[in-house]
């Protein structure tokens, strides 16, 4: 069995970004190759951020209704 990371990698995804949100960890952020993320510029990396915490806090959200 593969490890999450190496699955990720073998799907194509190189660059992943956790997901945390009251300092725990919610998710993972799987997006395109190394290259494509390093091609992206400061405006770019900051709106993935924000993004990125949306989704966390997206999922927490739903944590708490489904419990």
């Amino acid at each position: 069995m593969l490890c999450g990371a190496c699955r990720s990698a073998s799907l194509g995804f190189v660059h992943i970004t956790p997901l945390f949100t009251h300092g725990k960890a919610a998710g993972t952020l799987l997006m395109g190759t190394q290259e494509q993320y390093d091609a992206l510029t400061t405006r770019g990396r900051q709106v993935i951020s924000v993004l990125s915490n949306q989704a966390a806090t997206a999922i927490e959200n739903a944590r708490l209704v489904a419990d």
